[in-house]
């Protein structure tokens, strides 16, 4: 499992990597932190084959075998995953899980928040962090669309938007 790796802290966010997966930066409110994350070193970062964005979750073993608890289902205190019962990343990033970014809905609402990128599944658009410069303290972010390449931008917002609109003008395969 991984170990949690503190970035910054913010004005009471949590800015931490995970250690199974460095290159991505998740986000939390400091209670939440301090509640779920510290002292466990049981949550990973899952990259689910048909999910358009990354969670972090943890298994749960019992007697009826293994199952995942996903931290934001655990911060907004709702049970087993239901399709009455959704916890919805308002700005579609799953590794940001600020109260402020979640919020109780259900399927079809979740549904209504996907992006063009999700939508559009047949594209298998990766993004990858690229640091260069001296000492490699630039990053920058880069899409690939199989082994084209699209677009580069400084964060990954500005690189979502731009494939977004990307997908908007290509009509799918």
């Amino acid at each position: 499992m991984a170990i949690p790796i503190i970035i910054k802290e913010k004005d009471g966010t949590i800015y931490f990597s995970l250690s199974n997966r460095p290159e991505f930066v998740c986000k939390i409110l400091k209670k939440d932190y301090d509640n779920f994350i510290v002292g466990t070193r049981c949550w990973y970062i899952h990259d689910a084959s048909n999910a358009s964005t990354l969670y972090i979750r943890k298994n749960n073993y019992s007697g009826e075998g293994r199952t995942h608890i996903h931290l934001h289902r655990m911060i907004m205190e709702v049970g087993s995953f239901s399709h009455e019962n959704v916890i919805d990343h308002v700005n579609k990033y799953g590794l940001d899980n600020t109260r402020g970014n979640l919020r109780k809905t259900d399927h079809v609402g979740n549904m209504q928040n996907r992006s063009l990128i999700a939508k559009h599944s047949y594209k298998k658009i990766t993004i990858n962090k690229v640091f260069f410069g001296e000492n490699k303290k630039y990053t920058s972010y880069r899409a690939r669309d199989r082994s084209e390449y699209l677009f580069c931008a400084p964060n990954v917002e500005k690189l979502k938007r731009k494939i977004d609109l990307y997908l908007r003008e290509k009509p799918p395969n």
